[in-house]
């Protein structure tokens, strides 16, 4: 087979240069058939990189096609590679495994050569009996940090993998799929299933992107949300102006949703007003959450985000190239980046965390749920006015016994927001998300590079189909040494970005570099249009050019994944968790956490954890259960993105409101208390007046009555005054005891009345 072949004639004394030829051919003409109808560039197949120990990969055989040319390696059990001498000392490191090919003699053996025709004698010697192209396999470290980048590689190389490296050992293995060769078979299947498809049902998904996007936003608009707030702000003032009697001259009362009217200064309040007042902590352990195996091969972590292992897939492909545009032409300027952060849960479980009758006040519009409930670590957030009602729709809350959940449904929000100023040219291109998605991923064309000048890549949401720069949700500068030359495409690693379906996204190129990036006309893209920017907010759009790109999303491997945690601890036990993180809960996915039993069974948190905590233990097993499907899954962060508290109630409290002054003096004084999951049996509760100019008069009750409620665990506990003298102000100190840390109970609501009759 081949261009040439060697012809041999009878009769005719063949040349130990004809009998070379023969292989030579063959080779030459394999080469050209690799280079011309199968891929002229450097390629890989096998090579599969297993992590074997803690910090030791072994790489399996394989080929490199360089140029048509087909080296191969075939080490019996593969190539060994210990990674011990390049583990970072304290964060990450990324090191890439690559391979490249040389040409070399080998085989030698024992051959026998004539030395003398007239007395035909020979003589034996060791040659050389084969020429071998060898696949050569090595490490290339990359440079330590909190957030890794995989090194850069010489020309010459070709990136089989990435080994994310920790301290521990290896994180991970991820073999470089761009680099694979597609095999010819494998393209066919694809085809014909695409062309099978397409006969099915491309008519009818042609218009399926602008009946979604049509659809989106219409759901997205029948919500009149200023008609069902302004119902619960007139229900709750008339449910508050109900109870305020005609005889009565002055009238008080506090629901504990937050502690403004609580005397937090004063020396005996010890008491915890959280929708309701409750035990304070007697002991408090803060730490992060985190993997309980930093090297988990179930998860896929970058950054502090965590999802479930996956492989990337192509979900939008736009190829070609009519033209080129330079980046740099456009005017440079300072583009000011509103970065939006993932939106944040709180869960809180435990025995004390019952049920309070006043969280319905939530939705009265009275309150700020963001302000009182989602904190971390000193942080403190106020929605302005404006946008209060969209906090107050978007935000969810669910209150179950001893189980409570804060969580915001916008995937990302604005309330927390990071600025950065990007020196250079701007470009961008919008796309429709037909479909949720996590990205992971992003090919750029570009088709001449600049020796300098790195390039920021940045994921926004659009307003009317323009980009805005005040909404990023995922950036990444690549360095100009990293960037590839059109038909190699640049591929750009985001922070997994999750992509809401029907909703259209922009990715923006900033840069300062001559860089020069391919182009497709024609309204290629249906769904998308280029803009450029000329002061760092405006974007003009361009409807003859368009920006192909291939944007990689995850294709996750299960729809139920549990993921081990490091253990709740509390010295002397735990009565009640705290867990406060970043996350990303799409719609149709679930997220719970479950702790161990004693027995090693697993359970929910969301369940009844009476039995999960009887006895205080000191320590939980912890994990988390995600389920969805394998094109969408939840995620959440660990580490600095994370907070858990856990903690033991203490026996008692002592709650001191703030002055109430009052039109009058007045000496009968009532005040009623509804207590909720209260047991007579094991608790006590006892209202006092502090009066005087100083408040350091202390008045008991003279009458104090029970009456039940529909709710057996309720009572509404009515303490009067008769004070020793007319009183014009007075602070009310409510006591409580409990015999059992795990057994409490709370005050859910408190009035205060004082009258002349």
């Amino acid at each position: 087979m081949g261009e040439r072949i060697v012809k041999i004639h009878a009769n005719q004394q063949v040349s130990d240069q004809d009998l070379n030829n023969i292989g030579l051919f063959a080779r030459e003409s394999l080469d050209h058939v690799v280079r011309d109808g199968i891929d002229n560039g450097r390629r890989y197949t096998g090579f599969q990189a297993l992590q074997t120990s803690a910090a030791q990969v072994t790489v399996g055989g394989g080929r490199l096609y360089e140029n048509g040319k087909v080296f191969f390696r075939d080490d019996v059990g593969g190539v060994i590679l210990d990674l011990i001498t390049v583990l970072p000392a304290v964060t990450r490191k990324v090191v890439t495994i690559v391979a490249w090919g040389t040409e070399s003699d080998a085989g030698v053996e024992a051959r026998t050569f004539l030395v003398d025709v007239d007395t035909e004698t020979t003589e034996g010697q060791m040659v050389a009996t084969q020429v071998r192209r060898f696949a050569n396999v090595d490490t290339v470290p990359g440079v330590e940090s909190s957030d890794p980048k995989p090194p850069a590689i010489d020309a010459n190389l070709l990136a089989i993998a990435d080994v994310i490296l920790t301290p521990a050992g290896v994180e991970s293995v991820i073999m470089r799929e761009d680099n694979k060769l597609a095999s010819v078979q494998g393209n066919s299947e694809q085809l014909r299933g695409l062309q099978t498809w397409r006969g099915q049902a491309g008519s009818r998904l042609d218009v399926l992107d602008t009946n979604l996007a049509g659809l989106s936003a219409q759901v997205r608009g029948l919500a009149s949300t200023g008609l069902v707030l302004e119902v619960a702000r007139d229900v709750a003032r008339l449910k508050e102006l109900a109870e305020l009697p005609a005889t009565f001259n002055s009238y008080e009362a506090d629901r504990f949703l937050t502690p403004a009217k609580t005397d937090t200064a004063h020396p005996d309040n010890l008491a915890t007003v959280r929708e309701g007042i409750r035990f304070a902590p007697a002991a408090v352990r803060v730490s992060q959450l985190a993997l309980a195996n930093a090297i988990d091969p179930t998860v896929i972590k970058r950054g502090d985000f965590v999802l479930p292992k996956f492989v990337e897939v192509d979900r939008i492909k736009m190829d070609g190239r009519d033209a080129e545009m330079s980046l740099s032409q456009y005017q440079y300027q300072t583009t000011q980046i509103v970065q939006r952060t993932r939106t944040r849960e709180v869960v809180q479980f435990g025995s004390e965390m019952h049920q309070c009758t006043n969280s319905a006040w939530w939705q009265s519009g009275q309150y700020d749920p963001t302000s009182a409930t989602l904190s971390r670590a000193g942080e403190t957030w106020i929605v302005a006015p404006e946008h209060r009602a969209d906090a107050l729709v978007d935000h969810r809350i669910i209150r179950l016994q001893q189980y409570w959940v804060d969580y915001y449904e916008e995937p990302y929000w604005e309330h927390i927001t990071v600025t950065e100023g990007v020196n250079g040219s701007l470009v961008a291109q919008t796309f429709l998300a037909s479909e949720a998605a996590w990205v992971s991923a992003i090919s750029l064309p570009l088709t001449r590079v600049a020796q300098t000048g790195d390039v920021t890549v940045v994921i926004l949401e659009t307003e009317g189909g323009k980009p805005r720069i005040d909404a990023a949700i995922a950036k990444v500068t690549v360095p100009a040494a990293d960037l590839k030359t059109w038909p190699t495409l640049t591929k750009v690693a985001l922070p997994l970005t999750y992509l809401e379906k029907g909703r259209r996204y922009a990715f923006a190129l900033i840069t300062a570099g001559n860089h020069h990036i391919a182009t497709v006309s024609g309204n290629k893209n249906v769904n998308g249009s280029l803009f450029y920017s000329t002061d760092g907010a405006w974007f003009q759009g361009d409807v003859a050019r368009d920006i192909p790109f291939t944007l990689h999303v995850a294709q996750f491997e299960a729809a139920r994944v549990e993921i081990a945690l490091q253990p709740l601890q509390l010295e002397n036990g735990i009565a009640s968790v705290w867990i406060n993180s970043d996350v990303a809960t799409p719609p149709g996915t679930e997220r719970f956490y479950e702790v161990q039993l004693a027995d090693g069974s697993w359970r929910p948190l969301k369940s009844y954890p009476d039995t999960l905590i009887n006895g205080l233990p000191p320590i939980l097993a912890l994990r988390v259960v995600l389920l969805g499907t394998t094109d969408v899954m939840p995620g959440f962060s660990v580490g600095a993105s994370s907070e858990v508290r856990t903690t033991r109630p203490r026996t008692d409290f002592k709650h001191v409101s703030k002055a109430h002054v009052l039109p009058g003096p007045c000496s009968r004084i009532e005040v009623t208390a509804r207590l909720e999951n209260y047991d007579e049996a094991r608790h006590d509760c006892i209202a006092e007046l502090l009066c005087g100019a100083t408040f350091a008069t202390l008045e008991t009750a003279d009458v104090v009555t029970d009456q039940p409620t529909p709710d057996p665990k309720a009572i509404l506990r009515t303490w009067r005054f008769n004070t020793a003298a007319p009183v014009s102000q007075f602070k009310i100190r409510t006591r409580g005891l409990t015999d059992n840390p795990l057994i409490t109970f709370h005050v859910a609501e408190r009035y205060a009345l004082a009258h002349t009759s």
